[in-house]
């Protein structure tokens, strides 16, 4: 995510700070373009919700 450009931020979600700091460990890894095109492939054949009915209606209000 953080290649997408300086405007995105990542939330890293633990309650645990050595999982915070493996998290923070992204910020010096790097990408090849082929690589993030392969993500983008891979993104692109995700299909459906995340959660059921009811979780989306939560979600989305």
């Amino acid at each position: 995510m953080l290649a997408r450009g300086d405007h995105v931020m990542t939330i890293p979600g633990t309650t645990k700070l050595e999982n915070l700091e493996v998290n923070l460990e992204a910020y010096n890894t790097s990408l090849t373009d082929a690589e993030l095109a392969t993500l983008d492939r891979l993104a692109d054949r995700v299909q459906g919700d995340r959660y059921d009915g009811r979780g989306m209606s939560i979600i989305n209000g």
